[in-house]
């Protein structure tokens, strides 16, 4: 698309701001529904006892011994260990404050934790340094952080102090924005892979929701547009990919993310979704799943698989064909070992309500991409 073409687009974009995520943009009747609803009933006990876990503890710092592990030893687990521990208690304390709103605790270690997640040195995790240097580095969690401290700013809205909704879009313009702009190309915007996905992704939705300026926006849309056609090539025709459906899940969870923001804030003018590779490269999830959880790895060892449920409703809903997966193939929340927020969240918010089905239905097929038969 051309850039002036997409500049009118932007210049009537909707408003970037909790109604975009919920029925009749109404935030406070949706989090009613889910504190009301038996269908939610098991992610509100998760939801609890990890808060409960986490209330009166204190944050986990990062520390310069646990930063520097991975240079001096090789061992990644000690900072990633607390680092995504770090991001379970953001996920766990901003969506108890949305469910409930009345319960001032929540806020209150909202605001210390996403004053902490922007006070470090890197959102990188260490062993994703790169020779560019630590401030003009992306890998697919700083991306990832930058994505979700944007929506976790867009959806408190002034709940959240004018100084932390200040810091959070500074941090994500000097960490993300600015770089993706001044320091590429980046390696993974040219690659057919699932990081070309996540950090494009990341970043543009991040831009969405933050961004004000419609020729900077523009610049940031073409670019993540380039990096998300060189993801979808890693796709034949069949939908199918080498990488099989554990990558699918992440990576093509945050093309969807993406594209679904891009969309509402397009008011439709910018879908993804019309194009024939994405409908049927949404469908390898449920291709690769059979005999109740075990999952087709096309070069890997077989796995049992676990679903992001709402990311497969949201699916079943845009492409007809597809089916509601089993509810016993859902990822709890505590069993997400990166604790990702955009999943986290829409495993709520894009969740249907009409009964599950006990399992997806037997088919046999062959992708011919992959050369496999299912």
């Amino acid at each position: 698309m051309q850039k002036s073409e997409l500049l009118k687009i932007i210049a009537s974009m909707k408003k970037a701001d909790e109604r975009l995520y919920y029925p009749d943009g109404d935030q406070t009747a949706f989090w009613r529904k889910v504190r009301e609803s038996p269908m939610y009933g098991d992610e509100i006990a998760g939801l609890r006892a990890a808060g409960q876990a986490h209330r009166n503890t204190p944050i986990p710092e990062v520390t310069y011994s646990l930063f520097t592990s991975f240079a001096k030893t090789g061992s990644r687990l000690e900072y990633e260990r607390v680092y995504f521990q770090r991001r379970q208690i953001l996920n766990t304390a901003v969506l108890l404050s949305l469910l409930e709103p009345e319960q001032e605790e929540h806020l209150k270690l909202v605001c210390e934790i996403l004053w902490s997640v922007c006070g470090e040195y890197t959102w990188c995790l260490p062993a994703h340094l790169s020779e560019k240097g630590v401030m003009e580095t992306i890998d697919l969690f700083s991306a990832e952080t930058g994505f979700a401290l944007s929506e976790i700013r867009c959806l408190l809205g002034d709940r959240l102090p004018a100084l932390l909704q200040a810091r959070v879009r500074d941090e994500v313009y000097m960490r993300l924005i600015a770089p993706y702009l001044t320091s590429g190309p980046y390696h993974w915007e040219t690659v057919a892979q699932h990081g070309s996905a996540v950090c494009a992704g990341s970043i543009g939705a991040a831009a969405l929701l933050l961004v004000k300026d419609k020729e900077t926006l523009a610049d940031i849309l073409i670019k993540v547009e380039s990096g998300l056609e060189c993801y979808l090539q890693g796709f034949g025709i069949d939908g199918a990919c080498l990488e099989g459906p554990g990558y699918w899940n992440d990576d093509f969870g945050y093309f969807v993310y993406y594209a679904d923001l891009l969309r509402r804030r397009s008011r439709g003018t910018l879908d993804w979704f019309q194009m024939n590779k994405v409908s049927s490269t949404a469908r390898l999830q449920q291709e690769c799943i059979f005999d109740g959880r075990s999952t087709v790895h096309f070069s890997g060892p077989q796995q049992q698989g676990n679903v992001f449920l709402g990311l497969s409703h949201y699916l079943a809903t845009e492409y007809p064909v597809l089916e509601v997966p089993a509810i016993l193939l859902r990822t709890r929340y505590t069993n997400d070992h990166y604790s990702c927020w955009a999943p986290a969240l829409r495993n709520l918010i894009w969740r249907r309500a009409e009964e599950e089905m006990q399992e997806w239905a037997t088919l046999s097929q062959y992708l011919p991409d992959v050369q496999h038969h299912l």
